[in-house]
């Protein structure tokens, strides 16, 4: 595992796209109204994770400015 100091903005961006490729599959077996383990979740995250390509640091500089200054 990498310090947290060391990450660099890629390994950053990689984490954004992990998230919302993690949400978007709770979100879709939610709509569903399906239940779903933990292990399958997981299983199902790290068979699509590697094909997730980084978000570009340009759109999460975008989407953090477009942030209201009271709220972040």
């Amino acid at each position: 595992m990498n310090h947290p100091d060391t990450n660099s903005v890629t390994d950053a961006a990689q984490l954004k796209a992990d998230i919302v490729l993690l949400i978007d599959l709770i979100t879709e077996h939610s709509r569903k109204v399906e239940l779903v383990t933990h292990e399958d979740l997981r299983d199902e995250f790290l068979s699509k994770a590697p094909m997730q390509q980084p978000i570009p640091v340009s759109q999460i500089k975008a989407e953090y400015e477009a942030i209201p200054e009271m709220e972040r």
